[in-house]
């Protein structure tokens, strides 16, 4: 019994903690107002490693509340985390971003770009991918279907929707109106 409670007592005083930690990240992000990659110049990002400690200690249910975060950038980072840790429903992530595509300031290197969260977000998992993998995993199936039957959706994710894999028939027409209705180059040359 004094073990357990003991035990109770230690996790209750980690996630404590933990919720602090979280808070002070969350409040860094917002402060520096931009997402920044891995390096910046040739150092690694103090930010990048915030995120990293994010995605690393937080629980999926926390991180798909900070998908509905007021700001961009705290949104950006937590969709992030979800595309690391394979998080099941990646697709009901993309279909809030491109609901409303907000635009953030991107860093990476030493190039600074704006870049919506969608596009951020959907190549954050894509990347992750071989092309062969493109043409099977699931994921990335129904968040191309997404992308291909979205009005308003960015042209670089249409193109990658159309590069990862010849679509079977069903698609065809949505691929038709694209092309030709809505006069979308990838999907012309598709």
């Amino acid at each position: 019994m004094k073990h357990t409670s003991l035990t109770i007592i230690i996790l209750f005083l980690f996630n404590l903690a933990w919720s602090q930690d979280s808070d002070k990240i969350i409040k860094n992000f917002i402060q520096i107002g931009e997402v920044q990659y891995e390096y910046i110049g040739y150092n690694k990002s103090e930010l990048y490693r915030a995120f990293e400690k994010l995605r690393d200690n937080s629980d999926l249910e926390y991180l798909v509340e900070l998908t509905t975060h007021e700001n961009p950038i705290v949104k950006c980072y937590a969709s992030w985390a979800l595309a690391d840790r394979d998080y099941p429903q990646l697709d009901e992530v993309l279909k809030l971003f491109l609901a409303k595509d907000e635009t953030f300031t991107i860093h990476t290197m030493d190039i600074k770009d704006s870049e919506k969260l969608s596009v951020s977000f959907y190549h954050r998992y894509w990347n992750r991918l071989t092309q062969q993998e493109k043409e099977k995993d699931e994921k990335i199936q129904r968040l191309d279907s997404i992308i291909l039957y979205s009005p308003n959706t960015d042209w670089l994710l249409t193109l990658r929707a159309l590069e990862n894999r010849i679509y079977p028939q069903k698609y065809h027409p949505r691929i038709e109106e694209l092309a030709f209705n809505e006069h979308n180059k990838s999907a012309i040359f598709y």
